[in-house]
């Protein structure tokens, strides 16, 4: 749903209004984006700056880290996620990049399937 159909619900009271990124793929929710009424108030709402124990990457085609502005495509990673897919072990970092992931770390990473980009605020990855 596009901000402008949404901050006019934040402008008009006191209760907040949370954008909670869950895909299928999370065991729980992993990011979290509050709509105020003097935020950005139009395009896409931001999936948000990640909760407690979970990571969000923006990475591109060949699964390199995407910097700002560059469209990419959102992967999960840490223990928010869901250790495989039934049936689907394409489905990961690893078995989708040609060179490997390029997530250090120990970090379990999984794509979603969401086309994202790094808006100018940190931590802001937004769907397109």
């Amino acid at each position: 749903m596009p901000l402008d159909r949404i901050v006019p619900l934040a402008a008009a009271g006191p209760a907040r209004v949370l954008n909670r990124y869950g895909p299928t793929e999370a065991t729980v929710g992993v990011a979290t984006f509050e709509v105020t009424a003097d935020g950005p108030a139009t395009g896409p709402v931001p999936t948000g700056r990640p909760l407690p124990h979970a990571r969000v990457y923006v990475l591109d085609e060949r699964t390199r880290p995407a910097p700002l502005g560059v469209p990419g495509e959102l992967y999960l990673g840490r223990d928010r996620l869901a250790r495989s897919y039934l049936n689907r072990p394409g489905l990961s970092c690893a078995a989708a990049s040609p060179t490997g992931c390029p997530i250090g770390g120990g970090v379990r990473p999984g794509l979603t399937g969401d086309p994202a980009g790094w808006r100018p605020s940190p931590g802001r990855p937004a769907h397109r």
